[in-house]
C-alpha cells in the first residue's frame, strides 16, 4: 500500500511543473534511481510526451499511422532531449530545422528507427519508495527491471511544402537509428501515381506531382501497408 501511494505521489508531482522545468526536476526527483540502466540511454519520461511516441511504436497496438514535417521535429526532438546520457542523436534539432529554410531541388528523408526505453510502471510500484523526508529512493532486492525497451518508426520528408517537381534523397545522414536491424531499403510510395518504389539508403528519386494540393507519402516498413507519413504541398 505504501509503494502505491508513493508512486501516485510521484507522478502527482511530475505533472504539477512546466515543460521548461520538467526534464530538470525529474533529474531531480530520480536523482537516488540508478537510470544507468536503460539499455538506449533514452528515457521518454524525461520529457513531457507532446507527440505520443508510443504510439508510433513497432508493436500490434500501434495507432500513429500518418504524421508531418513538424511531428517528426517534435518527436526528434523529444528523444533528443529524453537522452539521459550520450545517444545516437547527434544533430541538434535547429539543425532539421533550418533545412526547411534553404529549399533546394533535393529534399531529405528523414527517418526515425529507434530504440527508447520507458518505465515500467509495474517494476516502479515495487522497487520506488519515498522516505520519511519525501526524498525518492530505490530498492534493489526485487530484481525487477525498472525498464521497457520500445522500438519507434517516423519518417517524413524534412520540408513542409515542395514545388511540383523535386528529387526527394534517402541519405543516411538524415536515418537516426540504434536498433540492430539498420534500415538498407525502403518501399515508397510518394503519391505521384507510380505506386511503390525500392528506394536504396544513399539514392534519390525524382518525382513530378501534376496537381497541387497535400500529397500522402507512404512507406512500408515494419508495418503492414502502413500509411506512416506524411505531406508535400506544391507552393
Amino acid at each position: 500500500m505504501k509503494k502505491t501511494l508513493a508512486f501516485a505521489f510521484l507522478i502527482f508531482i511530475l505533472s504539477h511543473i512546466t515543460a521548461q522545468d520538467y526534464t530538470q526536476r525529474f533529474n531531480e526527483v530520480f536523482k537516488n534511481v540508478n537510470l544507468n540502466n536503460a539499455s538506449t540511454g533514452i528515457i521518454y519520461e524525461r520529457v513531457i510526451p507532446w507527440s505520443n511516441l508510443m504510439n508510433a511504436t513497432i508493436s500490434s497496438s500501434h495507432t500513429l499511422d500518418t504524421c508531418d514535417y513538424y511531428r517528426f521535429l517534435m518527436s526528434y526532438d523529444e528523444l533528443y532531449r529524453a537522452g539521459a546520457q550520450n545517444t545516437f542523436l547527434s544533430v541538434p534539432i535547429e539543425d532539421l530545422k533550418n533545412l526547411s529554410d534553404f529549399r533546394t531541388s533535393v529534399v531529405p528523408i528523414g527517418i526515425l528507427h529507434a530504440d527508447f526505453n520507458t518505465f515500467d510502471t509495474s517494476a516502479l510500484r515495487q522497487n520506488l519508495y519515498f522516505d520519511a523526508d519525501s526524498i525518492l529512493w530505490e530498492s534493489t532486492n526485487t530484481g525487477l527491471s525498472l525498464f521497457d525497451t520500445n522500438t519507434l518508426f517516423m519518417a517524413s520528408p524534412l520540408i513542409d511544402n515542395i514545388e511540383n517537381r523535386v528529387c526527394f534523397s534517402l541519405n543516411s545522414d538524415y536515418i537516426f537509428e540504434n536498433t540492430i536491424n539498420n534500415i538498407s531499403s525502403m518501399l515508397i510510395d510518394f503519391g505521384d501515381g507510380s505506386g511503390m518504389r525500392t528506394v536504396s539508403i544513399n539514392s534519390s528519386v525524382n518525382v513530378d506531382y501534376s496537381t497541387e494540393g497535400i500529397k500522402l507519402i507512404r512507406f512500408l516498413q515494419f508495418f503492414k501497408m502502413a500509411t506512416l507519413f506524411d505531406l508535400v504541398r506544391k507552393s
